[in-house]
C-alpha cells in the first residue's frame, strides 16, 4: 500500500500513528528489522542510547542470533503499543549508515512520559549505548 513520504525532521517532534510488522515481503512498508531500527516508508531510524545485538550473518555467534530475534519483537510490540512521537537532536544527526536518530517516546494514561529506549534497556534485550562508548559483546 502506498504512503506519503514523511517530512524531514530537524529537532522538530513527528506524532507517528502507524502499523509496524517484523520486516519482510509483502508485510508493509513499516518494519522492526532488529532491536534498535525502524523503517517507516524509505526511512531509516536509529533509536538514541540503545545498542541490540546483529542478527543473520552479522551476528557474532548463533546466541547473539537468537538474541536479536528477540530484541526486534520486544521494539515491535512496544510500536503496537499505539503512537507515538519522534525526536531528533537539534542537528539532526544520522549514524554512519545514514540513518536518522531519533527517541521515541510517548505519553502514557497517567500523563507520564513513555521512553521505549529505556523500556528495551528495562527489558534486558538490548543494551545501553552512548555515541563514542564501546558496544558490550553479545557472545
Amino acid at each position: 500500500r502506498w504512503q506519503p513520504a514523511l517530512p524531514p525532521l530537524q529537532g522538530t517532534r513527528l506524532n507517528v500513528s502507524l502499523t509496524f510488522y517484523r520486516r519482510g515481503a509483502g508485510r508493509g512498508p513499516n518494519s522492526a528489522p532488529d532491536g534498535d531500527t525502524l523503517i517507516m516508508g524509505q526511512r531509516k531510524i536509529r533509536i538514541i542510547g540503545i545498542d541490540a545485538p546483529e542478527a543473520g550473518d552479522k551476528a557474532g555467534c548463533p546466541e547473539e542470533a537468537v538474541a536479536a530475534e528477540a530484541a526486534a519483537e520486544e521494539l515491535l510490540r512496544l510500536l503496537k503499543q499505539g503512537s507515538f512521537l519522534l525526536q531528533p537532536p537539534q542537528d539532526g544527526l544520522r549514524d554512519q549508515y545514514g540513518r536518522e536518530l531519533m527517541t521515541l517516546t510517548r505519553t502514557r494514561a497517567d500523563g507520564t512520559t513513555q521512553d521505549m529506549a529505556e523500556d528495551l534497556i528495562a527489558s534486558g534485550k538490548v543494551h545501553r549505548f552512548d555515541r563514542g562508548s564501546p558496544r558490550g559483546g553479545w557472545c
